[in-house]
């Protein structure tokens, strides 16, 4: 994989996590806002994989009882099985830096 490759995947990763963060704080305000976010980005997003991102992510705000951890937490299952390897090896080297600072 390219460093673009990865770099992308680590991004579209943390969308997902960012997304069930706001949603089970249950803090409409802040729910609103990622709503407005979702919205915005979808005029100008392009890939499939940031469009199924939105999609997902406005039904969860919809539907917040569908939350799953396996498919919005660390290593979600909508982000393919082949970049699992390079999430665990950066979640790895993350809680490294974070004990070490």
């Amino acid at each position: 994989m390219t460093k673009n490759a990865n770099l992308f995947i680590f991004f579209l990763s943390s969308l997902y996590v960012f997304t069930s963060d706001v949603v089970k704080s249950g803090e409409e305000e802040v729910i609103k806002e990622l709503a407005l976010l979702l919205e915005k980005v979808s005029n100008f997003a392009k890939t499939e994989q940031l469009n199924a991102w939105i999609e997902r992510s406005k039904h969860l705000i919809q539907h917040p009882r569908d939350y799953n951890y396996d498919y919005w937490g660390l290593e979600s299952k909508y982000v393919d099985k082949y970049l699992y390897p390079f999430l665990q090896f950066n979640i790895h080297v993350i809680m490294v830096l974070f004990k070490y600072t």
